[in-house]
């Protein structure tokens, strides 16, 4: 090889160096670019929460539901938790909760691939929207956080078998 084929292989070499390079900055954005939609929707619903967490009668709380995690939890049978399987199940069995806690908000969170949202009178149900693992609980453990500014995270509950969330927003709540 002269000296010409060597210099245009060291090119080549660098320009093949430059495209990975490119291909994992692409990569890169595009996470970047999925976690700020996951957090403007985050942000929507936390507004709307925080909206409804402010207007609980006084003796009232806002009850938090991990969603996916209270149908697919490790088997513990307890409160609401007991037999839902699916999430009109849970759903409902949430609603007729609420029937019978006048003075509280509930707020049931999934995970999903599109986020949305609908409400009914003291009840949201949310799916997250976006992908990942985890969205629902960081969505709660924000929403938590949040409330820890404004001194009101004493009047959230928090219902899931998720024992890493559990202690998270105990964590959160104590601070």
């Amino acid at each position: 090889m002269d000296a010409q084929g060597a210099i245009i292989a060291s090119k080549l070499a660098g320009v093949s160096q430059m495209r990975r390079e490119l291909a994992s900055i692409k990569a890169q954005n595009e996470a970047l670019r999925a976690e700020l939609e996951t957090l403007k929707a985050h942000f929507a619903l936390a507004l709307l929460a925080a909206h409804d967490l402010d207007s609980l009668p006084q003796e009232g709380r806002f009850v938090i539901v991990d969603g996916w995690n209270a149908i697919l939890g490790n088997g513990v049978r307890d409160n609401i938790l007991s037999f839902s399987s699916s999430p009109s199940q849970l759903i409902n069995m949430v609603s007729d909760m609420r029937n019978e806690r006048p003075d509280d908000f509930f707020w049931v969170i999934f995970d999903g691939p599109c986020e949305s949202h609908h409400e009914n009178p003291r009840m949201r149900v949310s799916y997250t929207g976006g992908t990942g693992e985890q969205r629902a609980d960081r969505l709660i453990i924000d929403f938590v956080r949040m409330a820890k500014f404004s001194d009101r995270a004493w009047r959230i509950d928090v219902i899931t078998r998720d024992k890493r969330l559990i202690k998270e927003v105990q964590k959160l709540k104590k601070r």
